[in-house]
């Protein structure tokens, strides 16, 4: 009777195991939905303020993504200013209020990569006006890249 209980359960368990592995790909928990966005990467501090920025479906993973601009002297290579990858569509940069010194907002564009080859655009391929980013601390400007240039 022990033998027979002990190898019941260690049939049922396999199953189990089986069953969890095939689901492994359709669990939110594994691959959540990049459209969700965890609350707390919207917050900044009381002494900073950042973007929130949205990009095409066919930007690559972990593209290197700058906010390149006034901050930074307009130069596209500048690292200074990294966005960091929320998930596939979405991306977030945060900017120290201090580093606005006495201006109340500054000129900017998201750059992908480290030249203007991959600047962004209107979906119709028409150049974007600079972005501007207020000396708001604690809050997210949000921005959309439509598509980049290529």
């Amino acid at each position: 009777m022990k033998k027979i209980f002990l190898s019941l359960f260690a049939i049922a368990s396999l199953a189990f195991l089986l069953v969890s592995c095939t689901r492994g790909n359709e669990d939110t928990l594994v691959n959540p939905n990049p459209e969700v966005i965890d609350p707390r990467v919207l917050v900044t501090s009381a002494d900073s303020t950042g973007v929130l920025l949205k990009v095409p479906e066919s930007t690559p993973e972990n593209s290197a993504i700058r906010l390149v601009g006034e901050l930074t002297g307009w130069d596209p290579a500048n690292k200074k200013y990294l966005f960091k990858m929320i998930n596939k569509t979405t991306y977030r940069v945060t900017v120290p209020i201090a580093d606005f010194g006495t201006n109340a907002e500054r000129k900017y564009k998201p750059l992908r990569g480290d030249t203007w080859d991959f600047e962004p655009q209107k979906a119709d391929g028409s150049a974007i006006a600079d972005q501007v980013l207020k000396k708001d601390p604690g809050k997210l400007s949000s921005v959309t890249v439509e598509k980049w240039k290529q």
